[in-house]
């Protein structure tokens, strides 16, 4: 019996947008497949003790059949192999994860990123390209205010000094 690790995270299956954050919750993912060799000219049965998580979030996941034994630290799986064959039992474990993120801080780098992992679908794509849309609008609109701003402080400032020379003429 050989065995061979490995991770991955799987693409988000939910989004939750609740006072201005959103969750986008996923299921990470740790895979142990055992390949069990039958060298023998008879069919024979191998059970599998794969360890239990001491983490209370890792779970088996419906990707992976029943065991027929669970014990406080072990799945024991019932694995029959038929005589020179080679089979391949995947152990499939997945644990709950979410990353939030606050909407009156989202720009299109997080758009961005929502779309490459798949968190949102077609129609929140298009409500949150509004929204990053909108929220760049604003800060252009901001950023004229300030201009305008500046510009009205320097002719306040002109019109303060033209008055004060037209009173020094006037004396």
């Amino acid at each position: 019996v050989n065995t061979q690790e490995e991770e991955d995270q799987r693409p988000t299956y939910m989004l939750k947008i609740h006072n201005g954050v959103a969750a986008a919750y996923y299921f990470n993912v740790r895979k142990k497949t055992y390949t069990i060799v039958n060298q023998t000219d008879k069919p024979r049965t191998v059970y599998l003790e794969h360890p239990i998580s001491q983490s209370e979030y890792w779970a088996l996941s419906d990707e992976t059949p029943k065991p027929d034994v669970k014990t406080a630290t072990h799945y024991r799986f019932r694995v029959s192999v038929g005589p020179h064959q080679k089979v391949e039992f995947p152990v499939v474990e997945r644990k709950e994860n979410y990353d939030s993120f606050s909407l009156s801080d989202f720009n299109r780098g997080q758009l961005d990123l929502f779309i490459s992992r798949r968190y949102i679908d077609e129609p929140t794509r298009q409500v949150l390209e509004k929204i990053v849309d909108l929220k760049a609008q604003l800060v252009r609109l901001e950023e004229q205010l300030q201009e305008n701003n500046r510009d009205a402080a320097a002719i306040a400032q002109d019109q303060q000094r033209l008055r004060e020379n037209i009173k020094t003429l006037t004396s």
